[in-house]
């Protein structure tokens, strides 16, 4: 906040969870730690969040946008997700191979598996 210059914008890009998001639901609390760990992310928290931890600094709230969000005439996000049994275990394969090799990072086939 100090770097900015008076009147400047400020953007970031969160990943966060729903209106949706239960707390007290085992299994939403399973996928949130799920999408932690597999993207190496901090706990995920909600837009209420973000927006208290801004105007705690000092910075006023423009804007929000949720990119998951489904558009008229768009696919959701997740449909690119969607692969064949196939080409699911091409690619964990893929990972295998060039983790052994050294190509990739020592785990990478274990973060595939989590991501699938």
């Amino acid at each position: 906040f100090r770097t900015l210059k008076p009147g400047a914008l400020f953007a970031t890009y969160e990943w966060l969870v729903t209106a949706k998001y239960d707390p007290a639901n085992p299994e939403h609390v399973r996928i949130a730690q799920e999408i932690e760990y597999g993207n190496s992310l901090p706990p995920l928290r909600s837009l209420a969040d973000v927006k208290k931890a801004a105007a705690a600094v000092g910075f006023e709230f423009l804007s929000a946008e949720d990119l998951a969000e489904d558009k008229v005439g768009t696919r959701p996000w997740w449909s690119r997700l969607s692969l064949t049994k196939w080409s699911r275990y091409l690619t964990h394969v893929t990972c295998w191979v060039t983790e052994k090799l050294g190509l990739a990072p020592e785990c990478s086939s274990h973060v595939h598996g989590v991501l699938l």
